[in-house]
């Protein structure tokens, strides 16, 4: 979204329908009246995975296949849209609809983060929303503060839960970043 919109398109006030209300979608429940900027509808699918916000940022991309072809252009020919909320969330252990990697994510953190792709406004707009989100719980925020490096990090983990209504597993995020940012 922050590739292929303008600052002023990014503040454009996006309406939408209670109907279009998901499931864990906090903040554009709360927005069905006065609707949301579209960077507003961003962020709240990065920082709290705001479902209806996922959908709505994937729409205004021009749906799946244009969010595809984007990941595309930028040399991600891993990860594979499928869905949108809440089918996405469907696991299949044999389909690799919905899918990416650790590595894949990363890289494309760090091409969007620190290369020359977007300005240095929306590379801090993005920075902001994935450095200060709930979603995390604090786990790798916590451990970024406590070691400043000179050159930046760009670190992606991935959990998966093996059973329907298993809880998301913090500590072991938290664990991770340690050793990752705990090592020489």
């Amino acid at each position: 979204m922050l590739q292929r919109k303008s600052l002023d398109e990014l503040n454009e006030r996006i309406i939408f329908s209670a109907e279009e209300i998901l499931p864990f979608s906090a903040i554009t429940k709360m927005h069905v009246d006065s609707g949301l900027t579209l960077s507003e509808i961003c962020e709240a699918s990065i920082r709290i995975s705001d479902n209806t916000a996922a959908n709505l940022v994937i729409e205004e991309l021009g749906g799946i296949d244009e969010f595809r072809e984007s990941l595309r252009e930028i040399g991600d020919n891993v990860t594979e849209p499928a869905r949108l909320e809440f089918e996405l969330n469907i696991f299949t252990p044999d389909s690799i609809d919905d899918t990416s990697t650790p590595r894949q994510f990363a890289k494309d953190l760090e091409l969007y983060l620190l290369s020359d792709l977007l300005s240095e406004e929306k590379k801090s707009l993005l920075a902001n929303c994935i450095s200060d989100n709930s979603v995390t719980d604090n786990s790798v925020t916590d451990n970024l503060i406590k070691k400043r490096r000179k050159k930046p990090i760009v670190v992606a983990i991935m959990t998966r839960r093996n059973e329907e209504n298993e809880r998301h597993n913090n500590a072991l995020i938290r664990d991770i970043t340690k050793m990752i940012f705990n090592s020489p």
